[in-house]
């Protein structure tokens, strides 16, 4: 179980609670912070005891963090519920691996639960070979082996699209994928770095997603895409007092609850 966190005194500690009150037993608990400067370091220091391995540093970015902590684990499984992302209840784990898994299951996924300001929403991943087309369930939501981590690290040349890239190339590779009917994370769905509706983050986004396209030649266009944002970005600058930034939040909400 590892926790990736910078600056996030609001959220660290109830991402914390929700690990340390899970039913499992055997739950090994790695933190790594970026060097916080905002009160996080202290919140962490309140749970000393019941974490068996945490350190504050200067990282390279979410990705490196997330690197960083698998040096330590030595369990079966690891599982990033980094600071915002929350077990949805505390008997997670305990249900995931109250079955056995065959050793060519790799990773092990479930469904998310969506946090908006005012509702939550149960997302269920889409069929495995969606995963060409874009991610089919949520990182939080995945147990993935640690030796597999280890073995094949995220890739810290992506600033936010890396655990999409390790999940595409681990299935292209034929790791076996393997589905739990269980919700596994919550996580509110406007602050993560992907998530972001500023066009800086699309732009940067689109772009890495156009370099997977590249390299796994993937079924999507995301060129097209990425020419859509530019356009959609100057149209933007000039209808700004018409069109204004909340609604990009409702086309998220509503787009989730088609996928239903």
């Amino acid at each position: 179980m590892i926790t990736v966190v910078y600056n996030d005194v609001n959220n660290i500690e109830e991402t914390i609670l929700s690990v340390l009150s899970q039913s499992y037993p055997n739950v090994e608990y790695i933190i790594i912070d970026g060097d916080s400067t905002d009160g996080t370091i202290e919140i962490i220091k309140k749970y000393n005891s019941r974490i068996p391995y945490w350190i504050s540093e200067k990282d390279e970015g979410i990705y490196d963090a997330m690197n960083k902590g698998l040096k330590y684990a030595s369990g079966d499984w690891a599982i990033f519920m980094n600071s915002g992302d929350w077990f949805y209840d505390e008997t997670v784990i305990e249900k995931v691996f109250s079955d056995k898994y065959s050793s060519a299951v790799g990773v092990i996924y479930g469904a998310v639960e969506f946090r908006f300001a005012n509702e939550k929403i149960i997302q269920q991943p889409y069929s495995l070979p969606h995963i060409l087309k874009g991610m089919a369930f949520s990182h939080q939501s995945a147990f993935v082996r640690t030796s597999l981590l280890k073995q094949s690290p995220y890739n810290v040349h992506f600033r936010i699209v890396a655990d999409y890239e390790f999940f595409l190339r681990e299935y292209r590779l034929g790791v076996g994928f393997q589905y739990v009917p269980e919700v596994i994370a919550s996580f509110d769905k406007l602050t993560g770095i992907s998530a972001s509706p500023s066009y800086m983050n699309y732009k940067k986004h689109l772009k890495e997603l156009i370099e997977l396209e590249k390299i796994y030649n993937t079924e999507t266009n995301y060129g097209l895409f990425y020419c859509l944002l530019c356009f959609r970005f100057l149209l933007k600058k000039a209808i700004l007092k018409i069109i204004p930034s909340k609604m990009w939040y409702r086309i998220l909400r509503r787009r989730i609850k088609l996928n239903k």
